[in-house]
């Protein structure tokens, strides 16, 4: 789960890069504290949807992270189709 959150623009940037916006650089907002997060969402926290550091992403940090996550994936498949 760690790894999603971390990764999710770098992931968009490796795979679409077309749709990162340079605007990102200044995205990053800290909100350490989120207890009524599952009554609020993201709303309770940040009026863009973004709680993190989106400026720390790159385009390789998204390629590592989602070939962890197939990776990590292709065992569970393996259970599921599994006759």
């Amino acid at each position: 789960m760690i790894v999603i959150r971390l990764s999710r623009l770098g992931s968009l940037w490796h795979a679409y890069p077309e749709l990162v916006r340079l605007r990102y650089r200044e995205a990053d907002y800290e909100a350490p504290e989120r207890p009524y997060f599952h009554l609020t969402g993201m709303a309770g926290y940040s009026k863009t949807g973004i709680i993190g550091y989106p400026s720390k992403a790159t385009a390789d940090k998204g390629a590592k992270a989602l070939d962890s996550l197939t990776a990590s994936f292709c065992g569970l498949f393996d259970l599921l189709v599994a006759d």
